[in-house]
Parts: structure tokens; C-alpha cells; sequence
């Protein structure tokens, strides 16, 4: 039984006896297909999806917001799950455990715990390698499923973005697109928008059909050879990565907020095999990103 059976399998047996759906952990570079991976088992199941990002849960009330708001059944997607720090590792450890978060409020004389029990709800977690999830909480996931299972899902959801911008695509282009993103580690959702921008300026009409030959004319004109190049020997955010993470930041360090000395951050460090891709980079203004170096 492959991992997409696996996941099936589990999809048939929760819709049939009304189960929580077991925490499942995703191993790929390219959270676009985590993403797409945890919208179609929510779509199967017919149960909300809440995404986050484990960097942006920094102290125990983070955590608290996003656990204590979750339904009975709802799915967590929590990308760069690696990147809990100590502390919120240990409160999400015993959460995936028995759905209950063990509080401590205030300090000195004044301090006290406060247990919270939660709804039984599901944490499907992304990775980039799988070598980087922390001892303790892999033992916390039912299964994992490597990226290469993922194909069949990112192809699908290539297929879906092109035909809902009106580009006419088959499903063996939509398959070879992927194949070439995943091979030169692009990621999909900023690269079609590009494709689609391409296509128009070449003079594309609503009823032409999309074909490999025009894919691989845009990868040329995308150079993506040496975009390859760059993204495997250099630590350089290239400029088409920095205007996404600009905009997806809002030009402001997503620490402090503050405008001023902002620099592209590796949240995985690029040392230890993290990518120049959108989801791995983030603003962080100097003050804030010499601290985070200093930790690490």
C-alpha cells in the first residue's frame, strides 16, 4: 500500500464511522503541495482546514490561540513544523497527546496551572527533509508521507489553477509542469502565475490549448538553468522570491514590525539545507535576524 492508498484508506474509514482523522506528517520542499495534499483530504472529509506556520507560534499564548479555537474534527496544517522552539515544543508534544494544554500563568508566589482540554481535532504537519523533525515529536504522527507520493496531487492541483484562469491544460501537461518545477525546486503557485502571464503576452486565446512545447518555451525564457544554478550554490533570495515574501510580509519585520534595516531570512537555515523557495524566506529587520542568528 503506497502513501496516496494510505491516505485513502484513512479518507473511507474516518468518513465511514464519523473518526478524527489520524495527525499525518508531509515530507516536501514545496509547501504548495502540503498545502494542496491538506486542502484535499479536508475536501474529502468535509471539515475545515486552518493553516500556520510553526515559526509565527513563538511563546505558549501563540499556541493557545490557534489550539483553543480548533472544532471537534477541524485539521491543523502546521508548515515548518521543525521550527517550535523548546518551550512550545513541549506544549505541542502533550497536546498531540491527549488534547489538553497545560498553562502556566503568571510567576513567583503568583503562579499557577491552568489546564485547558481540547476538542479532538487534527495536526497535519509539513517538512521540508524529514532528518530535520525533532526525535520527539515524529513519534507523535500516525504516518508520514514522502513528497514523491505527493505527485498525483500537485499535478492535480495544476490542473485545477490553470482551468480556473481559463488556460485550457491536459492533465499530461499538467503532469509535465510539475515534473519540472520538482525537478529544479520551484515553487508551483508563483511560477504558474508567471506561466499564465506568459501565455497571455504571447497572445494566448481562451479557447487554445496549453502544450508542453509552450511550458518549456517559458522555462527557457524563465532561464531557468541558471535559476537552478543560483538556488543550489547560493544563499542569494532572487528577485522574484523577494517580491513574494515583500508582499506576503507586508514590508515589515514579522517579528517587531518594524520597516526599517529589513533583510531576507532563511527560516531554515540555508547551512542546514534550507531552500531560497517563498515559504523559507522571511523579513526580519537587522536587530531581530542578529538575535535569531545568535540562537541557533
Amino acid at each position: 500500500m503506497n502513501d496516496i492508498e494510505k491516505i485513502n484508506f484513512l479518507i473511507n474509514s474516518c468518513k465511514k464511522d464519523n473518526q478524527r482523522f489520524p495527525h499525518t506528517l508531509i515530507v516536501s520542499e514545496d509547501f504548495s503541495l502540503s498545502e494542496a495534499f491538506a486542502l484535499d483530504i479536508a475536501s474529502k472529509l468535509g471539515r475545515d482546514l486552518v493553516i500556520v506556520n510553526a515559526a509565527m507560534i513563538r511563546a505558549p499564548g501563540d499556541m493557545a490561540e490557534v489550539v483553543t479555537n480548533r472544532k471537534i474534527n477541524d485539521l491543523l496544517l502546521i508548515e515548518d513544523i521543525n521550527l517550535f522552539n523548546k518551550e512550545c515544543l513541549y506544549y505541542f508534544c502533550e497536546i498531540l497527546e491527549n488534547f489538553r494544554l497545560n498553562l502556566m500563568i503568571d510567576s513567583g508566589f503568583n503562579a499557577r496551572s491552568v489546564v485547558v482540554n481540547l476538542n479532538e481535532f487534527t495536526v497535519i504537519g509539513s517538512i521540508a527533509k524529514v532528518h530535520l523533525m525533532p526525535r520527539k515529536l515524529m513519534s507523535s504522527f500516525f504516518c508520514i508521507i514522502e513528497g514523491k507520493e505527493t505527485r498525483k496531487i500537485g499535478a492535480e492541483t495544476i490542473y485545477k489553477i490553470l482551468n480556473d484562469e481559463f488556460i485550457s491544460a491536459t492533465k499530461d501537461v499538467s503532469e509535465h509542469i510539475f515534473s519540472l518545477t520538482d525537478s529544479k525546486r520551484v515553487e508551483i503557485k508563483p511560477f504558474l502565475k508567471n506561466l499564465i502571464s506568459f501565455c497571455k503576452l504571447s497572445g494566448f486565446q481562451k479557447n487554445d490549448v496549453l502544450t508542453c512545447d509552450t511550458v518549456d518555451e517559458y522555462f527557457n525564457f524563465f532561464g531557468i538553468s541558471n535559476f537552478k544554478k543560483e538556488i543550489d550554490s547560493s544563499r542569494q533570495v532572487v528577485i522574484e522570491v523577494q517580491r513574494e515574501v515583500w508582499k506576503r510580509d507586508q514590508g515589515k519585520c514579522v517579528i517587531c514590525q518594524s520597516q526599517e534595516r529589513l533583510e531576507y531570512d532563511h527560516i531554515i537555515p540555508f547551512s542546514k539545507g534550507g531552500s531560497n523557495t517563498v515559504r523559507n524566506i522571511q523579513l526580519l529587520c537587522e536587530s531581530c535576524n542578529r538575535e535569531k542568528s545568535a540562537k541557533i
